[in-house]
């Protein structure tokens, strides 16, 4: 069950465990690897001053989540 309900019952009996097939573990991991490399190819390492006026061109490219 996912929801509050769920939750509270997973914390309140120590349920919470998902068991997965390894090979549909291992499966999964390739695309988040392929993401995390992706981040760390265009990671860049920007500080903010603290003036938004002159700090507004570092969020000019950010939309959304």
């Amino acid at each position: 069950m996912n929801g509050l309900a769920g939750v509270a019952n997973c914390l309140q009996t120590h349920s919470g465990q998902i068991i997965l097939n390894p090979e549909l573990g291992y499966r999964a991991l390739q695309p988040i690897a392929r993401m995390l490399d992706f981040a760390a190819a265009y990671k860049k390492n920007i500080r903010a001053s603290g003036d938004l006026s002159r700090d507004v061109h570092l969020f000019s490219q950010i939309g959304p989540a």
